[in-house]
Formats: structure tokens, sequence, C-alpha cells
């Protein structure tokens, strides 16, 4: 029972973090290569007809793709975050001393 307790200690959590933070920097550098192409795609290359189209198409699964990142990130920060409040709980107990930490949110 008691290395139980120690493994579900509040301290031992947060290893996701680096992950976390991981994910963050490439998706901020990602989005601004994103912004940068499609910029440049929007502005300075002359199209018409199917290769509007074509571009079109290129420029709407470049905005997919950047939200779909960001939306990873915030699953896992969501995920980190929901197991860190379970193992406050956990490591309480029943009648327990400790409170939850107050959400992120």
């Amino acid at each position: 029972m008691v290395t139980e307790q120690r493994r579900l200690r509040p301290a031992a959590v947060p290893r996701e973090r680096p992950d976390l933070t991981s994910r963050m920097v490439i998706s901020v550098l990602f989005t601004a290569v994103q912004a940068w192409a499609i910029t440049v795609a929007v502005l300075h290359v002359p199209v018409g007809g199917v290769e509007r189209v074509a571009l079109a198409a290129a420029l709407a699964a470049a905005v997919l793709t950047v939200l779909d990142a960001w939306r990873e990130i915030w699953a896992v920060a969501h995920r980190a975050t929901h197991r860190q409040h379970l193992v406050w709980a956990a490591a309480t107990g029943p009648g327990g001393v400790h409170e939850l930490p107050p959400s992120p949110r």
C-alpha cells in the first residue's frame, strides 16, 4: 500500500509536459511557415482556371493541417491535466486532507 501511494504522488505526474512543449514549438514554427506559404501563394502566384482550383484545394489542406496540429496540442494538454487530477484524487484517498489543484482553464 505504501509503495502504491508513493507511485501516485502528485510530484511524479508531469511526464507529458516536455512532450507538450515540443509539440507546441513545432506547431508554432509549422503555423508560421504555412502562413508565409499561403501569403506567397495568394499574393505572388498568378494562376487561373484549373490551377486556381488546385491552389485553393492545397491552401485548404494547409489550413486544415495547422488546425489539426493545434487540436492535438489541446488534446495532449487536456489529457495531462485530467491525469493530474486523477492522481491527486487517488493520492488523497476518501478522507484526504489535500484538495484538488485548481483547473488551469
